[in-house]
């Protein structure tokens, strides 16, 4: 052999080898095929791919493309085609991984419990020992945030829990005067392997109250303080719910009062000079507003605060079991909120459910616990209230005793959209990919429509104007076309491909963008889709994107494309768009101007027919989900840390309010 040979013969493997890596390599493929056309996906998995027969076949082609390559048709296989076919055997198997990945992970989730420690909507259920993944801590939680609900009596007696409403077993319950005045309620659940203990001040009255004093403290293996007498819930029959007598006051019936999101109170009273208040709470929802009362709810604590909306004076407070996501309704007698947070209680491990409150009084009237939380506002139509749950549970309730009246199961979860009703039909926007309408009157289906391309649906609500449906979605790889999808930016594109190719539950609610689109109030069909507007930015959690529609003319808050837009309801046509100011929450239109309140502390005045910006206020804290609302001829504002501010509409449209700045003029 000669040197010259040797580099030319060292560079080829023995065929005998190269066969059997083809092989394995043809074996790793059709196994990889198989596997993701037989895989069957959660319901909620971030895996685009469907598992219909196209996609198999699809897959089937793929595989056979690429074992193609490999076969030696009368000759070797060239190293080209050699390359594509390890490098696409490469890919399925990547595909493969990420989705073993999220089975791996689905396996791990916690599982709700298997009875909750709630009435289950209809008195029936009762608690049980709670399951071995259900912390000592959830448990002394749930019954200190129950014993809140409930309240005390002037002496610092803990009221009776009613014998309907079901408490961890073993639970006990004790109050402890504050040095400085007032009462704390504790809790305490002794497991087999741990004591845990929780505790939250009562009173919510005075300038030295802090959300964290009101929002439960846990520990395990806690001293108790001293002179702090521990004992088995008291329990007794519930009381009959009183309203008190009187003409009802001015209504807000659902989600921003009506169906097109409006947000508006009129009143004949003068609007007053402006004021400010502290809820001592954090906040994420807006506000609402009945008879002469402002109504928010408490994110963590679950207080729900009335204030003068003439002073801003607290009239009254209350505690939900669990936090308040979105605003309050009432039909002018009877305030209702839901209760529930983002996490345990959609496994049945904290309280969920919906409360009613006497209007003028804030004495409780009704509670009833559900499953799953309840993180939406309900909807009141005449003598009934209705809501929906995180399990796509609907219930049907009499609005003055809570009596349940109905229940129907939807297509989906309502996470933090609430539902919206026109007349007798309610709309509802449902996790990953369903909008459905339903007749409140005899909870029946009207019509379900699905657009598989998006996501987070439950997290938006809808609007409803002249027989159209205004709903917002989160964009996946599926939702943009061909020429759509090349316009867009080449490290966007990429992201969608890989999210496309290889999902993880760590990209669960990071989206594309997001869209608009509408559908017939009669049919549900498809009236208009916008087009794409691509992330900006990160939104943790709540999508939101709800539309505010008033004379024929849209606005909408895009979160996730940080974008505030103008659009025509009926045929979807995009008037005007500017920044959002990493917004979440409505916008307000007053007149010809609309008004948006930024997270970022930045409060925009725009013309509703140009957008062309009018006028800024700077505020040091920003607003979340609060979009603004209108009462009596002030505009209500609510920042993150449960200061509610309330300006003269007539000061701010005119930009004459404390700290409007105008742009500077272009030259």
């Amino acid at each position: 052999m000669s040197s010259s040979n040797w580099p030319k013969r060292a560079a080829h493997a023995p065929r005998g080898v190269v066969r059997f890596v083809d092989a394995a390599v043809i074996a790793v493929i059709v196994l990889s095929v198989a596997f993701l056309a037989w895989r069957v996906r959660n319901h909620f998995s971030p895996d685009l791919i469907p598992t219909h027969r196209r996609a198999d076949a699809v897959f089937g082609v793929i595989g056979a493309a690429f074992i193609a390559l490999l076969v030696p048709w009368g000759r070797n296989p060239r190293k080209f085609a050699r390359g594509v076919a390890y490098l696409g055997a490469l890919l399925l198997v990547g595909m493969v991984v990420s989705r073993l990945a999220l089975l791996r992970m689905e396996r791990s989730f916690p599982h709700p419990l298997a009875a909750a420690a709630h009435t289950m909507g209809d008195g029936s259920g009762e608690m049980i020992e709670p399951a071995l993944d259900h912390k000592p801590t959830d448990a002394a939680e749930w019954a200190v945030r129950v014993a809140l609900h409930v309240g005390i009596d002037s002496a610092g007696a803990l009221l009776p829990i009613p014998d309907g409403w079901a408490l961890p077993p073993g639970v006990s319950l004790g109050v402890e005067p504050r040095a400085k005045g007032g009462w704390e309620i504790w809790a305490q659940y002794a497991a087999a392997s741990a004591i845990a203990t929780c505790h939250a001040r009562v009173d919510v009255d005075g300038d030295d109250v802090t959300g964290a004093e009101l929002t439960p403290r846990c520990a395990s293996n806690a001293t108790l303080p001293t002179g702090v007498v521990l004992a088995p819930p008291p329990r007794g029959a519930a009381a009959d719910p009183i309203v008190t007598p009187g003409p009802a006051g001015a209504s807000w019936l659902q989600h921003r009062g009506n169906a097109r999101r409006e947000a508006v109170l009129a009143s004949q009273d003068s609007a007053g000079p402006g004021w400010r208040a502290s809820t001592h709470t954090a906040v994420r929802t807006g506000a609402s507003a009945s008879g002469d009362l402002v109504l928010i709810g408490g994110h963590g604590t679950g207080l729900l605060a009335a204030l003068d909306r003439r002073t801003g004076a607290r009239r009254w407070s209350a505690r939900a079991p669990n936090w308040i996501h979105q605003d309050p309704v009432s039909d002018g007698r009877i305030v209702v909120v839901g209760f529930g947070d983002s996490d345990r209680s959609f496994l049945a491990r904290a309280p969920s459910g919906v409360a009613a409150f006497d209007l003028v009084t804030g004495r409780r009237l009704w509670t009833e616990f559900e499953e799953r939380s309840v993180m939406t506002s309900p909807t009141i139509l005449d003598s009934v209230v209705v809501y929906v749950s995180a399990d796509g549970t609907l219930r049907k309730r009499l609005l003055a005793t809570g009596k349940l009246l109905g229940t129907m199961t939807l297509p989906g979860a309502v996470i933090m959209g609430p539902p919206v009703r026109t007349g007798d039909t309610l709309v509802v926007t449902l996790e990953h990919y369903h909008t459905c309408a339903v007749a409140v009157s005899t909870l029946q289906t009207l019509w379900c429509r699905e657009l598989r391309d998006l996501r987070m649906l439950g997290h938006g609500s809808a609007a409803i104007d002249d027989g159209v449906v205004v709903v917002s979605g989160v964009a996946t790889a599926l939702t943009p076309g061909l020429g759509e999808f090349l316009r867009l930016p080449v490290g966007l594109q990429a992201n969608l491909l890989g999210k496309l190719l290889f999902p993880s539950y760590r990209d669960e609610g990071a989206g594309a963008g997001q869209i608009l689109f509408a559908l017939d109030l009669a049919t549900g069909a498809v009236m208009w889709r916008s087009s794409l507007f691509p992330e900006r930015r990160t939104v943790e959690g709540h999508s939101a994107g709800t539309a505010a529609i008033q004379d024929g003319l849209g606005v909408v808050i895009l979160p996730i494309a940080d974008t505030v837009l103008a659009f025509a309801p009926k045929t979807g046509a995009i008037v005007w768009g500017g920044q959002a100011h990493a917004s979440r929450g409505p916008p307000l239109i007053l007149g010809d101007q609309v008004i948006i309140a930024g997270r970022d502390g930045v409060i925009e005045l725009r013309q509703l027919k140009d957008g062309v910006l009018r006028c800024t206020l700077r505020r040091d804290v920003g607003s979340d989900r609060a979009g603004p609302i209108a009462v009596g001829g002030l505009v209500i504002f609510a920042n993150l840390d449960g200061e509610v501010e309330a300006i003269p509409a007539s000061a701010l449209l005119g930009c004459t309010a404390t700290g409007a700045s105008r742009p500077a003029p272009t030259p």
